[in-house]
């Protein structure tokens, strides 16, 4: 069964019209951020997880952590421009201290862990693992 999802993709676009690239630019900068951006997706085997941090040198700039069914990401993007961060005129791009805890929606074996970073994107894939067990029903009278 697939979930219903919400694509906001090309919602600026869409509502353009109504409330002008101002207005967008303005959220863009009121809402906290979360961290970086993230994709995740399933092959039978494997539950992949792609994560969006450019300008990392060193596999000491990110740390991953697993707990339960959480995937814990803390790290720092650097800031490399020539000028105060004040001087830029337009700042999308996130930089600083981060930290993001994401759900994972299924279960993974944690000793089979692979983590690959490449052109900006640290994919993690993660072996899938069955978590199925029986559970017995005992049935004790009740005395009267």
């Amino acid at each position: 069964m697939k979930k219903d999802s919400f694509d906001g993709s090309n919602l600026q676009g869409k509502m353009g019209g109504i409330l002008g690239d101002k207005f967008w630019n303005e959220l863009h900068h009121a809402l906290p951020r979360k961290g970086p951006d993230v994709d995740i997706y399933e092959t039978k085997q494997e539950g992949i997880i792609v994560v969006e941090i450019p300008g990392l040198s060193s596999p000491n700039d990110v740390q991953i952590t697993l707990e339960f069914q959480s995937l814990i990401l803390q790290g720092e993007i650097p800031y490399e421009y020539p000028v105060a961060k004040e001087k830029i005129s337009l700042g999308e791009r996130r930089f600083g201290r981060f930290k993001r805890r994401i759900q994972l929606p299924f279960h993974y074996s944690p000793d089979q862990i692979q983590a690959h970073y490449k052109n900006g994107l640290l994919e993690i894939r993660l072996l899938k693992k069955v978590v199925s067990k029986e559970v017995e029903i005992r049935f004790e009278e009740e005395n009267s």
